[in-house]
């Protein structure tokens, strides 16, 4: 997940935003996989599985700004998506 929002951060810093679309469909599908592997107790899950929905909520955010060629807006989204990472980062510890 984290190889693939360097790419993005990449791809975003380069004007690159038309290569972002694959690049963050196989974000979404490894943090699906993340979501469906977690082996939490039930509180620790909860927590878990609300911040990955915050980071597919602003990964979607991201995602139709970036098809809009907006870079601007597309910096923005990624800097909120990254936070939205740390917090599912910090439930997975």
């Amino acid at each position: 997940i984290q190889t693939g929002m360097d790419t993005v951060a990449s791809q975003i810093e380069a004007g690159q935003l038309d290569l972002t679309h694959a690049e963050i469909e196989k974000i979404n599908a490894a943090v699906k996989a993340l979501k469906a592997s977690a082996t939490f107790t039930d509180d620790k899950k909860a927590r878990l599985e609300s911040s990955i929905n915050q980071f597919v909520a602003q990964l979607g955010k991201l995602h139709v700004v970036a098809d809009a060629k907006d870079a601007e807006k597309s910096k923005a989204e990624f800097k909120k998506a990254q936070g939205a990472l740390k917090l599912v980062e910090s439930n997975l510890k």
